[in-house]
């Protein structure tokens, strides 16, 4: 008898015996609730991970090329055909007697800013002249009766040397690329070397004091070359 109840009381004691729990194993998405709280607990995080998914990709736009100034550098070559159609260049200009440096102005007929640059030159000839500065006026585009004419009416036909830039490579060769040119523009160069010396990129409410004071250290060179 004892032999049979042996058995059956140790199987009632380990169904009665407390069973220790196991620590739940963590959901899934334990590792995605973590990275949410500390994005919500830090600004930054957060806005970062908000824009890395959400904002599309920018590419910044290319650089746009810078034409370096010309002041301090020899001048470029300007040459083309006068109001006669007679060749004509900056380095001709530079290598008459007496010559200091050049004044060369850029300019339109229809441009007022051009005509009041225009007066100052004319009204100092006599100043520009005893100092040895030369002028030369560029037109860009413009018919050579639209130029004499302009010229006549201001008193200064034959005055100066007038150059036409029928195909505007002069204006890109003073830095002016695409589009028109942008008016008045002036370029004061020196006889040595044809360096220039001032690039001015708006009218001059005292032009002639500008030039004369950029070319006064120049040498009189003497006879032209």
């Amino acid at each position: 008898m004892r032999r049979l109840l042996m058995p059956a009381l140790l199987v009632a004691l380990v169904a009665t015996a407390p069973v220790e729990a196991r620590p739940a194993r963590a959901p899934a998405t334990r590792k995605a609730a973590t990275a949410k709280s500390t994005s919500a607990a830090n600004p930054v995080v957060q806005a970062t991970s908000v824009a890395a998914t959400v904002a599309p990709a920018v590419t910044a736009p290319p650089t746009a090329t810078v034409q370096p100034s010309l002041e301090g550098r020899q001048a470029p070559w300007l040459a083309g055909l006068d109001l006669e159609s007679e060749p004509i260049s900056l380095a001709r200009v530079l290598t008459r007697k007496g010559t200091r440096g050049a004044v060369v102005l850029f300019w339109n007929s229809w441009s007022r800013p051009c005509r009041d640059q225009l007066e100052q030159l004319r009204d100092g000839r006599e100043r520009l002249k005893a100092a040895g500065v030369e002028v030369l006026l560029i037109t860009q585009g413009e018919e050579p009766e639209a130029v004499s004419a302009q010229l006549e009416a201001l008193s200064m036909k034959g005055l100066y040397t007038a150059l036409l830039d029928r195909t505007g490579s002069l204006a890109e060769a003073v830095g002016q690329r695409g589009g028109e040119m942008r008016v008045p523009l002036l370029v004061l160069v020196a006889r040595r070397h044809q360096e220039v010396r001032r690039v001015l990129t708006a009218a001059q409410p005292q032009l002639v004091d500008t030039a004369l004071a950029a070319l006064s250290d120049e040498p009189d060179l003497g006879a032209s070359r």
